[in-house]
């Protein structure tokens, strides 16, 4: 169970998933060289902040932030960044 910065558990289960989910892509994709991800879960449970690094085999980098919250039962990504960079650092789309 994932725990907020504050040690609370997380008390969603629909969360929890949602962050299972991103975890388990990001570890089993084979062109992902390595990630780095920063979760803080709100005091309510049911919001979660990710921000993170993925550095993929070609050297190429996501950076990715996203703010979820759990409404009527569903996860509505409310604000969201994502920056790709080629290994030389230059933006590819942001």
């Amino acid at each position: 169970m994932v725990k907020n910065a504050v040690g609370a558990s997380l008390r969603d289960p629909m969360i929890q998933r949602f962050l299972d989910n991103i975890e388990k892509v990001i570890r089993s994709h084979p062109a992902i060289l390595s990630s780095t991800l920063q979760k803080q879960i709100g005091p309510d449970g049911n919001t979660i902040y990710l921000k993170g690094v993925i550095t993929f085999v070609d050297l190429s980098v996501l950076e990715l932030s996203i703010f979820a919250t759990l409404l009527s039962y569903r996860i509505v990504s409310e604000k969201y960044r994502f920056q790709y960079m080629d290994k030389r650092n230059q933006v590819v789309f942001r």
